[in-house]
């Protein structure tokens, strides 16, 4: 008897604690929906729409420099290896290859 009690009790309270997670999730959705609908109405506005592509731009840039420079570092890390051997002669056969080679940021960090 006290063991129906008790699980009575601890069920009573689960639903308590599920009610408010449940109300915690759809607040949160609420407030989710409403902010993207300003944001997407806001990002309409010329000046900002031209200054959000020009950052997707620069964040697109930075992001392919980033993933370059950890293929760079592979073929570094690599170098003793036929195909890495190839790889670093036709960087270093390209300018503009040897120029992001050179400065690249994840080796100086790592060395």
């Amino acid at each position: 008897m006290v063991l129906i009690a008790v699980l009575a009790v601890l069920c009573i309270f689960a639903l308590a604690g599920m009610r408010k997670g449940v109300i915690r999730i759809a607040v949160s959705l609420a407030a989710m929906v409403i902010t993207i609908a300003v944001t997407g109405l806001i990002s309409r506005l010329p000046v900002i729409h031209q200054a959000d592509r020009l950052g997707g731009m620069a964040a697109g840039l930075i992001e392919g420099l980033i993933i370059v420079w950890l293929a760079f570092a592979v073929v570094t890390a690599a170098g003793n290896s036929s195909w890495a051997a190839d790889l670093l002669a036709q960087i270093h056969a390209n300018s503009f290859l040897e120029f992001v080679y050179n400065n690249n940021l994840i080796i100086k960090m790592i060395l």
